[in-house]
């Protein structure tokens, strides 16, 4: 159906794309102004997207900003109502438009549409950065303080119980951040390794956090060192015995809960500390938090193991946990012979295959 489609009707279909956003954003303008909003049981043009148009607040509250720097920012609503220039365009030039270089940038307006109709948005930042350097006369540090202050970052689990990162930084601190995501990645690929690109910058992000909190670089959190902590209620156990991990309701601290299969392979290696409650509310005993691995035993299966032992899988002890061979709720002991080094993907793997059993 589609095999005549030419650049000729993607390009203009884009630009009808574009003209159709700047008339929203003229539309926008005119609601935010008239305060119908408050009519509408609003507090604010932004909230009423976040509610109504289903969007992010932070996108919501860009949209509003934008569509009132418009209003004052003549050309540049012309070009993009005409999908001469993109959005993405406009906002670059937007953003620019400062309560201090306001009227300097109204009086380059026309000059900065003629760049944006012919470079794409990274060009038209770089053109309108030499600009708004100039303008401030501080070789750019007012535009490095407004870009450090929009840093941010979000992170909260999901109703599935993922959990979800969202955030941008400010170009210092993003060149560290990918640069140490980068190596750990390069490090970190495998021999035919099967994760994309994505799964991959995960991992080495969990890798990286993970060795910063085994060594002990961020201190403690809340004063619980953070690994895992078993809540129990002693009511569960009444007429049962001590070791039915059935019956014990754990938690992750800060987290939420976690399946019964991920608990018994975080506490393989792990700093646990237990938590003994009779109901819901009485606190009976709190216990010191306490290595699952002792010392001696863990250098002890290092040194014997040197590397991951899933199957082919040659990951550096370093990046590796202590996996119980038969786990301690079914009587497995915490000792050399019954500890084995495994990479966490193959730690994964090991728990899953032993619950799926032969």
């Amino acid at each position: 159906m589609f095999d005549g489609v030419t650049i000729e009707e993607l390009a203009a279909g884009r630009r009808d794309i574009d003209a159709r956003e700047g008339a929203w954003l003229a539309k926008l303008a005119v609601y935010d102004r008239s305060g119908r909003w408050a009519d509408d049981g609003y507090v604010s043009a932004a909230n009423a997207l976040v509610q109504v148009c289903n969007m992010d607040r932070g996108r919501a509250r860009s949209h509003v900003d934008t569509a009132r720097k418009l209003q004052r920012l003549e050309a540049v609503r012309a070009a993009l109502a005409a999908g001469e220039i993109s959005r993405d365009h406009a906002l670059v030039i937007a953003r620019a438009h400062t309560l201090v270089r306001g009227e300097a940038i109204e009086a380059l307006q026309d000059e900065l549409v003629d760049v944006a109709k012919v470079a794409p948005p990274r060009g038209l930042r770089e053109v309108v950065d030499r600009v708004t350097d100039a303008i401030d006369g501080d070789d750019g540090a007012d535009a490095d303080d407004a870009r450090y202050r929009r840093r941010r970052l979000s992170a909260a689990p999901s109703l599935d119980g993922m959990v979800f990162v969202e955030g941008m930084g400010d170009p210092e601190g993003g060149a560290v951040v990918l640069t140490a995501l980068q190596a750990e990645m390069d490090r970190d690929l495998q021999a035919r390794d099967p994760r994309g690109a994505e799964p991959r910058r995960w991992d080495a992000l969990v890798n990286i956090c993970r060795r910063s909190l085994d060594r002990g670089d961020m201190g403690t959190s809340r004063s619980v060192r953070p690994h895992v902590l078993a809540v129990v209620d002693i009511a569960d156990y009444e007429g049962c015995k001590p070791l039915v991990v059935a019956e014990i309701r754990s938690e992750l601290a800060h987290v939420g809960r976690v399946s019964r299969a991920a608990l018994e392979r975080l506490v393989c290696d792990c700093d646990l500390t237990r938590i003994v409650m009779d109901g819901p509310s009485q606190v009976l005993d709190v216990g010191q938090a306490t290595r699952t691995w002792p010392a001696a035993i863990a250098k002890a299966i290092i040194a014997r193991d040197r590397h991951c032992q899933g199957d082919g899988c040659q990951r550096p002890w370093y990046d590796c946990q202590i996996h119980h061979k038969q786990h301690v709720p079914h009587g497995g002991p915490t000792s050399v012979d019954n500890g084995e080094l495994l990479c966490p993907h193959c730690h994964k793997q090991r728990h899953a295959k032993q619950r799926a059993g032969p």
